[in-house]
């Protein structure tokens, strides 16, 4: 378990550096960070921007970060030197060398840090050599890492000490929304517009991900899924249907979900809270307005080992709006059911959203006790030493973070 906190920059000179610390069954030990919090968040920043494919999600999106010859690298230098500022302490490197599994509790701007793209040695080679990013000892390739934006959720998400019953349905995903399905609410009669008609308006200015069709099936292909009954699509993917799936019980029979949809963070169409957006009703009214959040999420009724946040970017944006939408997300899922949570950083290619969840989800049920964080890890590995798609760079690789603690 490893606990890194970024410090204060308005606490006096000479105290404003964070700690990390570490307990393994072997002992625990603590160190400062060794960056000051200003610099610390500046890095992140720009490490992000390296790392988020301009254009964002789509059909091309997957060709945007290749590297070699007119493509472009990886700072890995800059990125050891994060790694070296969090774990670099000779005290908390002896701790964690020989720990293969690391459960990572970041706080503040720390939780958009993608760490998996972080590499645990000085870099070697070009930075835009596809082959020096694949001989790198990332992080995330090297171990096998999950993320709890809140410690104390750790008993929540591992359950009782009773066995947790398996879900004995295996998939539900939703996805291909239509977001701008129907015209926008006009106010009659000189009225205002509720809260919901405005929130509906808003979801449908948002841009159409036709290719989670194609996500969907390939996910239900992996699970052996039938499609007629396990997948909602256009105008079936809505707020309300995930309601009343859930309000059934048919929600809380499914082993993967997989919300394949646009996520928000505050203050996005005025939201004060992260949520998910759906294909919007014709008349939004009360909490039917097609954006799910956070606390809409925690009222339903789960049993799923994942539930994969697909196509969004749920874990981005500033630091402050980020952590706190990733940790709200997290807390209503785990309060839901969940017991893992699978999010992005940044908005991920097609063709790699596919590779990723698709490979854990089949390595995890191929190998019997394998754990969630060890088939992400492999999952990871797999797509970056694809020699055929030119995948190194870690935008590729590394945009999911598994958020939740297996026993």
């Amino acid at each position: 378990m490893v606990l890194v906190s970024p410090g204060d920059v308005r606490l006096p000179e000479g105290q404003r550096r964070g700690i990390v610390f570490v307990v393994t069954r072997d002992g625990f030990d603590w160190a400062e960070v060794g960056m000051e919090p200003g610099e610390l968040e500046e890095r992140i920043r720009t490490l992000r921007e390296e790392l988020d494919p301009e254009g964002g999600r789509g059909p091309d999106s997957g060709g945007v970060t290749t590297v070699g010859e007119g493509g472009r690298g990886f700072d890995r230098g800059r990125a050891f030197e994060l790694y070296h500022a969090l774990f670099g302490d000779e005290r908390i490197a002896a701790l964690l060398a020989d720990k293969e599994e690391w459960i990572l509790s970041p706080q503040g701007s720390l939780l958009s840090l993608p760490f998996a793209a972080l590499p645990m040695a000085a870099p070697e080679g070009d930075d835009a050599d596809p082959q020096a990013l694949r001989t790198t000892p990332w992080l995330g390739t090297t171990r096998a890492l999950s993320v709890l934006p809140n410690l104390s959720t750790l008993r929540q998400v591992r359950g009782s000490a009773e066995t947790v019953q398996s879900a004995p349905d295996p998939f539900l995903g939703f996805g291909f929304a239509t977001y701008n399905a129907g015209s926008t609410v006009q106010p009659e009669d000189g009225r205002f517009l509720t809260q919901a008609e405005l929130r509906a308006n808003g979801v449908r200015t948002l841009d159409p991900l036709a290719s989670t069709y194609d996500e969907l099936y390939a996910i239900a292909d992996v699970l052996d899924a039938d499609p007629a009954t396990t997948l909602a699509f256009m105008t079936d993917a809505t707020e309300a249907r995930v309601r009343a799936l859930s309000e059934d019980g048919t929600l809380a029979r499914a082993r993967v979900i997989v919300f394949a949809t646009h996520g928000l963070i505050p203050p996005e169409l005025g939201l004060d809270q992260a949520a998910l957006a759906f294909t919007p009703p014709g008349q939004p009214e009360g909490e039917d307005d097609g954006l799910l959040t956070a606390a809409e999420a925690a009222a339903l009724r789960i049993n799923a080992d994942w539930v994969i946040l697909s196509a969004c970017n749920t874990a981005s944006s500033n630091a402050q709006a980020g952590s706190e939408a990733l940790a709200g997300l997290a807390r209503a899922f785990f309060f839901a059911g969940a017991r893992s949570l699978l999010v992005s950083h940044w908005k991920v290619g097609d063709t790699d959203a596919t590779a990723l969840t698709t490979t854990a989800i089949q390595r995890q049920q191929q190998t019997p006790g394998l754990s969630k964080a060890r088939a992400m890890q492999q999952s990871m590995q797999d797509l970056m030493r694809n020699t055929d798609t030119n995948t190194a760079h870690p935008s590729h690789w590394a945009p999911f973070i598994l958020v939740g603690a297996e026993r």
